[in-house]
């Protein structure tokens, strides 16, 4: 793993996320008039988490994965899809960019493996073709 090139990833990704995160978001956004439940953090909160996610990884010298950043979050898998459709669109540039950084990780490890099928299986998943 190149800790170089992941380490400037991450920075690059942070720099542009206080460019774009509002700092000001409201939690209880998502309750309407009927009810229902409060966002768990804001899309700032979500961000610092994504970005403390990454560099943990690199230090220890980990994979980075689409589910091992949910748990580090606190959010289900199937619930960090749900956010990322959801009606407020702030959490959908923070959560394409980590999906992003995901997907780079992986492509860059189809480059240095010698068999990588496992990272294409997982490519193909995301969408790639």
């Amino acid at each position: 793993m190149n800790k170089d090139y992941l380490t400037h990833l991450i920075d690059w990704a942070e720099e542009d996320l206080d460019m774009t995160v509002n700092k000001n978001f409201n939690k209880r956004s998502s309750v309407t008039k009927r009810g229902g439940r409060p966002y768990l953090f804001s899309p700032n909160e979500l961000s610092e988490k994504m970005i403390k996610y990454f560099r943990d990884c690199i230090e220890a010298g980990q994979p980075f994965m689409v589910t091992s950043l949910c748990l580090y979050v606190g959010i289900s898998r199937r619930g960090l899809l749900k956010l990322e459709k959801s009606s407020n669109e702030q959490f959908v540039p923070i959560i394409e960019k980590g999906k992003a950084i995901i997907e780079s990780y992986l492509e860059m490890q189809c480059h240095l493996k010698q068999n990588p099928a496992v990272h294409i299986f997982i490519l193909k998943n995301m969408g790639w073709k």
